[in-house]
Protein backbone atom coordinates (compact mmCIF):
# COMPACT_ATOMS: atom_id res chain seq x y z
CA UNK A 1 0.00 0.00 0.00
CA UNK A 2 2.84 2.39 0.80
CA UNK A 3 5.17 1.15 -1.90
CA UNK A 4 7.41 -0.77 0.48
CA UNK A 5 8.91 -4.12 -0.38
CA UNK A 6 7.31 -7.15 1.25
CA UNK A 7 9.55 -8.94 3.74
CA UNK A 8 10.67 -12.36 2.58
CA UNK A 9 12.23 -15.41 4.19
CA UNK A 10 11.30 -17.74 6.99
CA UNK A 11 11.02 -14.90 9.49
CA UNK A 12 8.86 -12.61 7.34
CA UNK A 13 6.11 -12.42 9.99
CA UNK A 14 8.55 -11.14 12.58
CA UNK A 15 10.25 -8.85 10.08
CA UNK A 16 6.88 -7.32 9.19
CA UNK A 17 6.09 -6.56 12.83
CA UNK A 18 9.45 -4.90 13.44
CA UNK A 19 9.24 -2.98 10.17
CA UNK A 20 5.88 -1.63 11.34
CA UNK A 21 7.64 -0.38 14.49
CA UNK A 22 10.24 1.58 12.53
CA UNK A 23 10.06 5.04 11.01
CA UNK A 24 10.70 5.08 7.28
CA UNK A 25 11.18 8.02 4.96
CA UNK A 26 7.71 9.26 4.17
CA UNK A 27 5.91 7.42 6.96
CA UNK A 28 5.98 7.26 10.73
CA UNK A 29 6.13 4.03 12.68
CA UNK A 30 2.81 2.20 12.67
CA UNK A 31 3.37 0.50 16.04
CA UNK A 32 5.12 1.63 19.18
CA UNK A 33 7.86 -0.57 20.57
CA UNK A 34 5.65 -2.08 23.31
CA UNK A 35 2.86 -2.88 20.86
CA UNK A 36 5.31 -4.45 18.40
CA UNK A 37 6.73 -6.53 21.26
CA UNK A 38 3.20 -7.65 22.19
CA UNK A 39 2.41 -8.52 18.56
CA UNK A 40 5.63 -10.52 18.33
CA UNK A 41 4.78 -12.41 21.53
CA UNK A 42 1.37 -13.41 20.18
CA UNK A 43 3.02 -14.46 16.92
CA UNK A 44 5.52 -16.64 18.80
CA UNK A 45 2.74 -18.17 20.88
CA UNK A 46 0.79 -19.15 17.78
CA UNK A 47 3.89 -20.84 16.43
CA UNK A 48 4.57 -22.68 19.71
CA UNK A 49 0.95 -23.75 20.06
CA UNK A 50 0.70 -25.15 16.54
CA UNK A 51 4.15 -26.72 16.22
CA UNK A 52 5.09 -27.78 19.75
CA UNK A 53 1.89 -29.33 21.02
CA UNK A 54 3.76 -32.28 22.53
CA UNK A 55 6.11 -30.01 24.53
CA UNK A 56 3.75 -27.08 25.12
CA UNK A 57 4.35 -25.23 28.39
CA UNK A 58 1.13 -23.86 29.83
CA UNK A 59 3.05 -21.51 32.14
CA UNK A 60 4.04 -19.43 29.11
CA UNK A 61 0.46 -18.49 28.37
CA UNK A 62 0.39 -15.68 30.96
CA UNK A 63 2.99 -13.77 28.92
CA UNK A 64 0.86 -14.18 25.83
CA UNK A 65 -2.31 -13.10 27.61
CA UNK A 66 -0.56 -9.95 28.84
CA UNK A 67 0.57 -9.27 25.28
CA UNK A 68 -2.98 -9.73 24.02
CA UNK A 69 -4.22 -7.21 26.59
CA UNK A 70 -1.68 -4.68 25.30
CA UNK A 71 -2.88 -5.26 21.74
CA UNK A 72 -6.55 -4.87 22.69
CA UNK A 73 -5.86 -1.66 24.59
CA UNK A 74 -3.34 0.01 22.28
CA UNK A 75 -3.58 -1.31 18.73
CA UNK A 76 -6.80 0.41 17.60
CA UNK A 77 -5.53 3.83 18.68
CA UNK A 78 -2.15 3.32 17.07
CA UNK A 79 -3.71 2.24 13.78
CA UNK A 80 -6.03 5.25 13.84
CA UNK A 81 -3.11 7.59 14.57
CA UNK A 82 -1.11 6.07 11.71
CA UNK A 83 -3.99 6.42 9.27
CA UNK A 84 -4.44 10.05 10.31
CA UNK A 85 -0.72 10.69 9.82
CA UNK A 86 -0.61 9.28 6.30
CA UNK A 87 -4.09 10.33 5.21
CA UNK A 88 -5.17 13.41 7.15
CA UNK A 89 -8.80 14.47 6.97
CA UNK A 90 -9.19 17.38 4.58
CA UNK A 91 -10.13 20.67 6.26
CA UNK A 92 -13.31 20.91 4.21
CA UNK A 93 -14.81 17.76 5.80
CA UNK A 94 -15.02 19.39 9.24
CA UNK A 95 -16.49 22.62 7.88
Amino acid sequence: MLGEERPVGEDWHSALIWRAAADFPGRPAILSGPVAKAADETRRFRHRATHNYDSFRIAEISRTLQAAEVLVAELPGQLTAFRTAIEPTPDWIGA
